[in-house]
């Protein structure tokens, strides 16, 4: 695949966690454009010029980063809110300090950005978080499903290596939860909580544990860590960053292709851009605003470019964003009574009766869902084999790629020996195992398990 356009992300804030999460999004190339807003314009600047030369080493598929203002926020996909003060070093450890001040931050920041948008996600990392999230989409009628926290996902991070150091496993082994909010009223569910499929219960034995890991402690180090940090760095930054970018990367990361980014219908800003064509003839400016009208009517997500720009501009400029219908109208379309819609999964053109416009954008849009679901799943399919021996398993692993099914004895031996021998580590299980008796994958015993194995990149 070549170079990949993602869109437009809009950075508000710049200081320790958002410069963090700018070199984070340069990284993993998650953007191909990044605009840092920040009150003072001349910090943004140093920040944005200090990224700019890690993309000489680092792969960033010539990113563009820039200073900008609000107004950036009108096209953007996703925007990142870190604005606001944080708790500092010798202050109360309670989150709950910054309310007040950072409610005032929150509202002014949600006022400049509701001048211009309501499409893009908003992921707000500004504490106390959840409380602040919660702020912003009721007291603003942003739509729900665009406002995201992170949430305890850092708090999970925070758990899955504690109990990994515990246990001396690497982290990315340990699948555990914290839920409900970011702070003190957090909690884990212990039930899920497994190494491997190893259960959290069984780790003593499983790991020659020389004391049970005290649930009530483990949580109250989750709860403290980050407080703990600022006590001795002076702030928080790496691991928020990763954990906004890992949210970022579940949405756009999925679905892609070499013309950029390609998102589905119910999670993306626009669901419909309507275009014009030659827009300069009587009429054709009217029967778009038309179209677009109607479609706003019924629900749907949906915008108009009107610009100078070129219509062959256009189509490039929203295919790059992931819009996943594009309506077109032109002179021809009004005479004939029609319009024509391109989707953007397959490129497919639809030329649909003026009339039946509402109902064909709907059950389009449904088709273009249910298509990008299969073509996951198939994707997922294609890229799993069943394997019997580790040595096939790393062949695969410096070969072709992707993930191996096989059987395993449930042993910490076996999986430590994998990632040794065949350079893979284990990625999950099936909640719904086959049930059918094999061969461990490692040592050759008798096992019923089923597993996955991938490479950790």
């Amino acid at each position: 695949m070549g170079a990949v356009n993602y869109g437009k992300v809009v950075l508000i804030g710049a200081g320790h966690v958002g410069s963090a999460i700018l070199d984070s999004l340069l990284r993993m190339n998650l953007a191909d454009e990044i605009v840092v807003v920040n009150r003072n314009e001349k910090k943004a600047l140093g920040v944005v010029m200090d990224a700019s030369h890690t993309t000489a080493f680092a792969y960033s598929a010539n990113a563009s980063i820039r200073v900008g203002t609000y107004e950036d926020c009108k096209d953007a996909q996703i925007i990142i809110n870190t604005a606001g003060p944080s708790i500092q070093p010798g202050n109360s450890r309670d989150r709950m300090v910054l309310l007040q001040s950072n409610v005032q931050v929150m509202r002014s920041i949600m006022t400049e950005i509701v001048r211009y948008t309501r499409e893009a996600v908003i992921i707000n990392v500004s504490n106390p978080m959840d409380i602040l999230t919660y702020l912003a989409q009721t007291e603003f009628d942003y739509p729900r499903r665009k406002m995201i926290g992170t949430g305890t996902l850092l708090d999970t991070a925070r758990f899955n290596k504690m109990v990994a150091d515990r246990c001396g496993v690497d982290a990315k082994n340990v699948t555990g939860f914290v839920l409900g909010e970011h702070g003190g009223t957090s909690f884990i569910p212990w039930n899920a909580v497994n190494i491997v499929g190893i259960p959290f219960d069984q780790f003593e034995r499983q790991f020659d544990l020389s004391e049970p890991i005290d649930k009530e402690q483990l949580l109250s180090e989750v709860k403290v860590s980050g407080l703990d940090i600022v006590e001795l760095k002076g702030y928080t930054s790496s691991g928020i960053a990763l954990s906004v970018c890992r949210l970022i990367g579940a949405i756009i990361m999925t679905h892609s292709d070499n013309h950029g980014l390609v998102l589905p219908p119910v999670i993306a800003p626009t669901q419909v851009v309507v275009i014009p064509i030659a827009q300069h003839k009587e009429g054709v400016l009217e029967a778009a605003a038309s179209l677009r009208d109607r479609l706003t009517a019924v629900g749907i997500r949906v915008s108009m470019d009107d610009s100078d720009q070129s219509a062959g501009w256009k189509f490039a400029q929203y295919e790059m964003k992931g819009v996943p219908l594009r309506v077109e109208i032109g002179p021809k379309d009004m005479e004939k009574g029609q319009c024509c819609i391109a989707r953007r999964d397959t490129g497919e053109k639809t030329f649909v009766p003026l009339t039946e416009l509402e109902s064909a954008v709907q059950k389009l849009l449904q088709d273009v869902h249910d298509n990008l679901y299969a073509m996951a799943s198939k994707n997922l399919e294609d890229n799993t084999f069943d394997m019997t021996s580790w040595e096939e398993v790393k062949e695969m692993a410096q070969g072709k790629g992707g993930f191996a099914r096989t059987k395993w004895c449930g042993s910490l031996e076996c999986e430590l020996a994998m990632k040794e021998k065949a350079g893979v580590s284990s990625r999950c299980m099936p909640l719904k195992q086959s049930g059918t008796e094999g061969k461990c994958v490692m040592c050759g015993k008798p096992a019923t398990t089923d597993i996955y194995w991938g490479v950790a990149y």
